[in-house]
């Protein structure tokens, strides 16, 4: 097998593993809980069109990258952009996709029963700021970032680069929906996190720092 034909199985078994543990998580959080986490809500509001959308792309992400497992001239369909199909590009997608995961399950684990999906779920009874929030704001969405653009590098096409900008624009308004309705519930308490930890973490950190310096 060569390193291409690995790193396209990966990406199929990547998101078929996102899919099966999510899904598995969320039936077992609602069988404890009596409640779901992650329910879509209205489809007209910012958070629930975000919802939708993110959820759709997600859906076709995982079918297409498993149907160019079995039928590679997908890639023709997806766009491909052979100027980036080198096994150097591919592994740095591979562990961007590996570390995205990481962080993102790491901080999804750490909320544990307070972790929710979006605005609309039965709001959680506490303001997490340590573990890994202590570092970011939004671990998963940083997490969920991370992953999305690895999956650009590991799988080159038109069709990735789209997920990964619709994607970011995507959390991006997403974050600031979900930060207000933050700041409603806790107050001065989400102001004083806010001021004191930055959104992305040390990604946030560099990236504020080259633009203060310009």
């Amino acid at each position: 097998m060569s390193f291409e034909d690995f790193v396209r199985a990966f990406v199929a078994c990547y998101f078929i593993f996102v899919a099966l543990h999510y899904t598995a998580r969320l039936s077992g959080l609602r069988a404890r809980r009596g409640f779901p986490h992650a329910p879509v809500g209205p489809w007209r509001s910012a958070n629930g069109l975000n919802q939708i959308v993110f959820r759709l792309f997600r859906a076709a992400i995982l079918g297409l990258m498993t149907l160019r497992v079995f039928v590679p001239a997908t890639d023709v369909f997806l766009g491909a952009l052979p100027v980036l199909e080198t096994d150097a590009v591919r592994a740095v997608g591979f562990v961007a996709m590996c570390a995205g995961l990481a962080v993102a399950d790491h901080a999804h684990s750490y909320l544990a029963d307070e972790w929710r999906s979006g605005t609309a779920a039965r709001a959680a009874d506490v303001l997490v700021t340590d573990g890994p929030y202590a570092r970011s704001r939004n671990p998963i969405f940083t997490g969920v970032l991370i992953g999305q653009a690895g999956l650009f590098l590991a799988a080159p096409s038109l069709f990735t680069l789209a997920c990964l900008a619709i994607g970011a624009a995507v959390i991006l308004r997403q974050v600031g929906v979900e930060e207000r309705t933050l700041a409603g519930r806790f107050g001065g308490r989400y102001a004083a996190y806010r001021a004191r930890v930055p959104r992305w973490g040390a990604v946030g950190m560099a990236a504020r720092g080259v633009t203060e310096r310009r």
